[in-house]
């Protein structure tokens, strides 16, 4: 293996740790193995992140949709996170996702 990819997989796995540590990481109660990441950059931006049977398949960042298209097996580090997370009980309480129509409007 080469020293590029073993360093660029130990710097995904070091900025996945960040975000665990210092991020707002939600399991959503209704979709299975379905996570909102929030973002280091923006606090009110949150990605969302899917697994299939443990395993990650999607994340709504641009550097997993960029780089998924040349590796399918790219792993960003929201990714990497939630792997990090759910190790070290790190998820927030579980919420169901809501629809437009679960809108609370007072007039």
């Amino acid at each position: 293996m080469s020293t590029r990819i073993v360093e660029k997989k130990d710097q995904t796995v070091s900025k996945g740790m960040v975000v665990a540590m210092s991020c707002e990481i939600t399991k959503f109660e209704d979709k299975k193995e379905t996570y909102k990441v929030q973002s280091e950059s923006n606090l009110n931006s949150y990605y969302i992140v899917k697994f299939m049977d443990e395993t990650p398949v999607y994340c709504s960042c641009l550097d997993f949709t960029n780089r998924s298209l040349k590796n399918p097996l790219h792993i960003c580090k929201h990714m990497r996170a939630i792997v990090l997370a759910e190790n070290y009980g790190l998820i927030t309480d579980q919420v169901k996702s809501k629809s437009w129509k679960d809108d609370q409007y007072e007039f």
